[in-house]
């Protein structure tokens, strides 16, 4: 009799002492109703075998963080995998420890980091929005993130007023 032993790289979270902790999942799925980016985006997004918060977790560790590094920044840290997940696994702590990772281990790209400086900068100045016009401001967030939302993914338009 043989025994073939197939550890799908789970060895690798292994590793990771608080990673560990996503290996407990039993892959219910409430993580992926409770994830509003899940449910406005949908799994085939993820470009992996798990999608949601718990495939964002461990897919960079299966399939190699320098190139799923960005599963862990799709998410909004909003919490509410971690409060609806029945194995109690922190989700967003371990998305923040991928994150953390990422840009120990310089996979963060400094196009990325750039980006999403002038990102925040125009975020916090409502006002520098609504200096462009209506058309103006829908066609530069399209050129600006065209690429980086990717191909699958419709952009989502800029409100013409504030609240």
């Amino acid at each position: 009799m043989y025994v073939i032993l197939i550890d799908n790289r789970r060895t690798e979270v292994l590793r990771h002492k608080e990673q560990r902790q996503a290996l407990a999942c039993i892959r219910c799925g409430a993580c992926l109703n409770a994830c509003p980016i899940y449910r406005s985006i949908g799994g085939y997004t993820y470009g992996a075998v798990y999608s949601g918060p718990i495939g964002s977790i461990i897919s960079p560790h299966y399939l190699g963080l320098k190139d799923y590094n960005h599963l862990s920044y799709a998410c909004s840290l909003c919490g509410k995998c971690t409060e609806v997940c029945s194995m109690h696994i922190p989700l967003h702590e371990l998305l923040l420890n991928n994150r953390n990772e990422t840009v120990k281990k310089g996979f963060a790209k400094s196009a990325w980091k750039f980006m999403m400086k002038g990102w925040k900068i125009i975020m916090l100045r409502r006002w520098m929005i609504d200096k462009a016009g209506a058309g103006m401001k829908n066609r530069a967030f399209r050129m600006y993130f065209r690429k980086w939302w990717g191909p699958r993914r419709e952009l989502p338009k800029i409100c013409r007023e504030k609240f």
